[in-house]
């Protein structure tokens, strides 16, 4: 018996059933029985149907992997849900709070990555907003942000996703504070990223940019503060998880008219112009994201 050409063999099999598996996708598509529809893959319906007397409705399917999604709206009971199953079936869940007209909730911004799905809900009865996240298989819902009140002026904006984190600028009505802020997708991790801006002085954060050193394996952010109370600009970092921010840019201030333009990150490398207005001069600057001393182009 020729051993070398057995073990050949069996390794040509075993790629052969590893390419077909990886390979492989399901094909689904919609069909469709009188005033009936739903959606199937590759024969195995994966999808609630709708009926047609209560206007129930699908809408957003999409396939992301061996997993399916989809909006349902049930007219019956006025209501609206995300749901998932697996392409071959037997693992229907919903993901999400359930959206009702009589109390004008809302469901928005709903996107899959990779293995989470994040949306927006607002609670139409207590007037309030706050991004969620799930598995996309279910049964792991948790809070990513602050809540939000409609009541106290609170907004949840540039609101994003990178890698296992989410990240969005939260405004306290209440307090006049803004700042930006971070959590992981499967959540209780939250912290802040950048300086607190007071609105009673005028100060604003702004800018954030997310950049990824391969090498270390870290995700760091970046953001521009004007500190009202001071009347002054400086760009900082912090890594995407939180306590370790950095200053690196000099400090602008408004009273001499200097000025910090062209910031710009280019993975580990962020460079910006700086113009000097005592000394009326303008020269480039270049520093570490993760911070140092500026050095000059």
């Amino acid at each position: 018996m020729n051993i070398n050409k057995t073990l050949i063999h069996a390794a040509c099999l075993a790629t052969a059933v590893l390419s077909s598996t990886f390979t492989y996708a399901a094909q689904c598509s919609k069909e469709q029985n009188r005033d009936s529809y739903w959606y199937e893959c590759d024969g195995v319906k994966v999808t609630q149907s709708t009926r047609g007397f209560f206007n129930d409705r699908i809408t957003e399917f999409q396939k992301k992997g061996d997993y399916v999604s989809w909006r349902y709206y049930d007219g019956m009971r006025n209501v609206s849900y995300y749901y998932t199953n697996r392409v071959w079936g037997n693992a229907l869940k919903a993901l999400t709070q359930g959206a009702f007209d009589s109390s004008n909730s809302r469901i928005s911004n709903f996107k899959v990555y990779g293995e989470h799905a994040t949306w927006k809900f607002y609670d139409g009865t207590r007037n309030t907003t706050r991004y969620y996240a799930n598995r996309i298989w279910g049964n792991a819902l948790i809070d990513l942000t602050q809540q939000a009140s409609g009541r106290s002026g609170d907004s949840i904006t540039e609101f994003r996703t990178y890698g296992d984190h989410a990240t969005w600028k939260f405004y306290d009505g209440t307090r006049n504070q803004t700042a930006y802020y971070s959590n992981k997708l499967w959540g209780r991790d939250l912290e802040r990223l950048s300086q607190i801006a007071v609105g009673t002085f005028g100060s604003s954060v702004s800018n954030l940019n997310i950049t990824k050193i391969y090498l270390l394996g870290d995700v760091y952010v970046t953001y521009k503060y004007y500190d009202g109370m001071r009347d002054r600009t400086a760009y900082y970092s912090n890594k995407i998880y939180g306590n370790s921010e950095k200053l690196l840019t000099q400090y602008a201030d408004d009273r001499d008219n200097d000025r910090i333009s062209n910031f710009r990150v280019s993975t580990e490398n962020v460079q910006w112009t700086y113009y000097d207005g005592t000394r009326r001069t303008t020269k480039n600057y270049k520093n570490k994201v993760w911070g140092g001393t500026p050095t000059q182009l």
